[in-house]
């Protein structure tokens, strides 16, 4: 099966990127769902996205991002602003929290 002229056509506008999580996330899938997406990602462009330092810390901004959009969807926008200029911190500290614990274990060799 391979992809239809209107989803090529929005994808030319776009840069594809999979990575060897989403390949092997297919690997893992039904025969005919492996077989299905394989025929997919043959029939367009992408690039293989290595995972790397900077890969890892914007999968944690987006999982931060998609969190907070939870527990934030039934709010007023005054409960939203309160929340993103205080407890929505929370996931910038602790990112920087594990980024200072690693530059200390590689000061620390």
């Amino acid at each position: 099966m391979v992809l239809d002229a209107e989803i090529k056509g929005i994808l030319r506008y776009y840069d594809v990127y999979l990575s060897q999580v989403i390949l092997d996330e297919i690997e893992k899938c039904s025969e005919s769902k492996r077989n299905k997406r394989y025929d997919y990602s043959s029939d367009i462009e992408y690039t293989k996205l290595e995972i790397n330092e900077e890969i890892v810390e914007l999968a944690q901004k987006i999982k931060i991002r998609e969190q907070n959009y939870e527990r934030t969807k039934e709010m007023t926008v005054a409960e939203k602003v309160v929340y993103y200029n205080n407890s929505g911190k929370e996931g910038e500290r602790e990112i920087e929290r594990k980024r200072a614990l690693k530059r200390k274990a590689v000061a620390s060799m």
